[in-house]
């Protein structure tokens, strides 16, 4: 019955075509997947368990990654037209609400009052309320409506067997999935797979994460005026809670886990909000033991034996876009050259020719594509969340019409690109919206991060990335680098690597 039942809301949830709609449906349906997975568990079929948590979890991103997304304004076309035209209008008010309004000078602008013009007129925030609402139709028509920007289909949840295959003989698989207060662990390697159920509790966890990341914000809010003595202290209260989360999410797996170098972890729900190689065991960061990495769900783990060009007759080059925001955001360029001077031959924009065109331009023969800019997460419409480039908002939905087929490595060097919204078991956000444009990887933040330590460990990644590095090694090497500077988690753990782990 529990299998009927999750074949029956699988075709409903597809047919639906629109993620907010997807989301918001599997709100209330989840109760029938934990009841599966705990009646697969009773039985003893691990696999069947396995299964139905890949089916809540990975069900609408594996859809989405089978679409054509692609929008373009055509002649003749005037639902397209007036998409873009919306489009543009969002972007202006969005920059009238900030005080980065384009065009001419005496466009107005923010006051240091929130909510009005320089000119003393009020801001209208129900005006791009309206416009967002009205974009959202419009894009919910379109995929109802036009048969050539639905499903084309081609990507799959896979069995147990494939994941275990896939995964090296180094590597561990670590995915969480809450059944209602309980938390259930699935440990996978090459050659088996256990189920371990922790001892804390699933709202235990999330209340130990929002209070760690209250202390990150705290932190973030009082910086630069803090001593050294009182960053000291504030590591040692940080160090608090992350040694409480690490016996209640590592500790019991422990022993199993301490042959393998490599931890690629599928989180849950809050989970997503958090870097797991910032632990600590009492001793030291996990990240001194292992490399980790993150999947959305095991359907993602990729076949590192396949062979992905990113040649293209040796026309692929790395694609590097650096905005500071008005100059609110100085290292960026900074940032930018080092970058540029580890990865040699790559196309550069900065400032006012980071746009938008230029990356609908080289992004579709890129192998690697850096943004360095200022970001925004959306809470109340994740679909909305974007990136700044010179001319426009890059939003989600922009972001599913971008063409990155041959990307091993989206970085996006900005703040809280990695968050999303955690509504029916999936993640509306950034993610979600680069994975679908074709990238193999991506290096997102978690938090507002900090513009300098930001610049150095971005240096440190890709200096080992070009020396030949795998991607998870790259990484936990520049973060334990940028630990001996700043040792605080908030400025070297904020980044995560999301899918393929292996080299460029």
């Amino acid at each position: 019955h529990y299998e009927a039942a999750m074949a029956r809301l699988e075709a409903i949830h597809r047919d639906l075509r629109v993620d907010e709609f997807q989301a918001s449906f599997m709100d209330d349906k989840l109760e029938v997947y934990e009841a599966a997975v705990r009646l697969a568990l009773r039985r003893g079929d691990v696999e069947a368990a396995f299964d139905y948590v890949e089916q809540a979890k990975a069900g609408a991103l594996l859809d989405l990654l089978s679409r054509e997304l692609e929008l373009p304004v055509e002649a003749g076309n005037e639902l397209l037209q007036r998409l873009q035209a919306l489009r543009e209008q969002w972007h202006w008010h969005a920059s009238q609400l900030e005080g980065h309004a384009p065009g001419k000078d005496n466009d107005p602008v923010l006051s240091e009052d929130e909510g009005t013009f320089r000119s003393g007129e009020p801001v209208p925030r129900t005006t791009l309320r309206d416009i967002e609402h009205e974009l959202s139709e419009m894009w919910r028509r379109l995929r109802l409506e036009e048969h050539r920007y639905t499903i084309l289909g081609g990507e799959r949840r896979l069995s147990l067997g494939e994941v275990q295959a896939r995964l090296p003989d180094d590597t561990v698989l670590l995915e969480y999935y809450a059944v209602g207060d309980k938390v259930l662990v699935f440990l996978i390697r090459h050659h088996d797979i256990q189920v371990i159920e922790l001892e804390a509790t699933a709202d235990e966890v999330e209340m130990l994460i929002a209070t760690w990341r209250f202390d990150l914000d705290s932190l973030r809010l009082m910086l630069p005026d803090l001593s050294p003595a009182e960053m000291a202290a504030l590591e040692f209260d940080s160090q608090f809670y992350l040694q409480e989360l690490y016996q209640a999410l590592i500790a019991p797996l422990y022993e199993q886990l301490a042959p393998y170098d490599r931890l690629v972890v599928v989180p849950h729900g809050p989970l997503h909000y958090l870097p797991f190689a910032a632990l600590h065991d009492g001793q030291n960061y996990l990240m001194e033991h292992v490399q980790v990495s993150y999947l959305p769900g095991a359907s993602l783990l990729q076949d590192e034996t396949s062979e992905v060009s990113t040649d293209l007759g040796g026309l692929s080059r790395p694609l590097i876009l650096a905005h500071t925001d008005g100059g609110r955001l100085p290292h960026t360029l900074d940032e930018a050259r080092q970058v540029v001077a580890a990865l040699r031959g790559a196309e550069t924009f900065t400032e006012d020719d980071a746009t938008e065109a230029r990356l609908r331009e080289y992004g579709p023969t890129c192998g690697l594509l850096h943004l360095a800019t200022h970001g925004a997460f959306r809470a109340d419409n994740p679909l909305f969340s974007w990136l700044r480039l010179a001319d426009i908002r890059l939003t989600v939905r922009d972001i599913y019409g971008l063409q990155l087929p041959y990307a091993s490595l989206v970085t996006l060097s900005a703040c809280e690109t990695g968050l999303g919204d955690l509504r029916g078991g999936d993640v509306l956000g950034l993610t979600q919206g680069f994975l679908a444009a074709g990238a193999r990887s991506l290096l997102l933040s978690l938090w507002a991060v900090d513009d300098v330590s930001t610049a150095q460990l971005m240096t440190a990644f890709y200096q080992r990335l070009a020396a030949g590095q795998p991607k998870a090694s790259a990484l936990q090497k520049a973060q334990q680098e940028i630990r001996r500077i700043h040792p605080h988690p908030f400025y070297w753990a904020g980044f995560v690597l999301i899918g393929e782990i292996e080299r460029l």
